[in-house]
């Protein structure tokens, strides 16, 4: 996150109609966990790979 601008803000806002209780990032660069009502989250895991894998952003806009 820290190397590609925006990708927080795509992100929870991709989120926005859940409620999000706790965010965490960890240790590693491609790791950032977040906890929501278990009744959400087969719907937040299909959203997010919605948002980010079939719609991957172009490599000139990913950086490691």
């Amino acid at each position: 996150m820290h190397f590609t601008p925006g990708l927080g803000t795509r992100t929870f806002s991709s989120l926005s109609q859940f409620n999000i209780r706790s965010i965490s990032h960890g240790a590693s660069s491609h790791s950032l966990c977040f906890l929501v009502k278990s009744i959400d989250a087969n719907k937040v895991i299909n959203l997010l790979h919605k948002n980010f894998i079939e719609n991957e952003l172009p490599a000139a806009e990913v950086r490691l």
